[in-house]
């Protein structure tokens, strides 16, 4: 499965032209919050940091899906994505 994730994932999707890493980090954010799979938030908030985002920006790219994906979902990734920003 890991083999499958990379290669698809990092190999076909992330290589692709179109949107930068900073892009591609924001809507994996949002997609992985209103999914609700707080394990893959939390790897991804590590990314999102190598790729340039801010602490801020990923702040606020929780805050802008509260609407949309509901707030107990928001409130968990909010959770999950300080718990990465405190660790990073």
């Amino acid at each position: 499965m890991a083999r499958l994730a990379l290669e698809q994932c990092f190999g076909q999707i992330w290589s692709r032209p179109g949107l930068d890493r900073r892009g591609r980090s924001l809507v994996t954010l949002g997609v992985l919050m209103a999914l609700g799979h707080q394990w893959e938030v939390r790897n991804h908030v590590l990314g999102a940091l190598a790729n340039g985002l801010t602490s801020e920006e990923i702040l606020e790219a929780v805050l802008q899906t509260a609407p949309y994906i509901g707030l107990p979902a928001a409130g968990q990734a909010m959770t999950t994505a300080a718990r990465a920003l405190e660790e990073a």
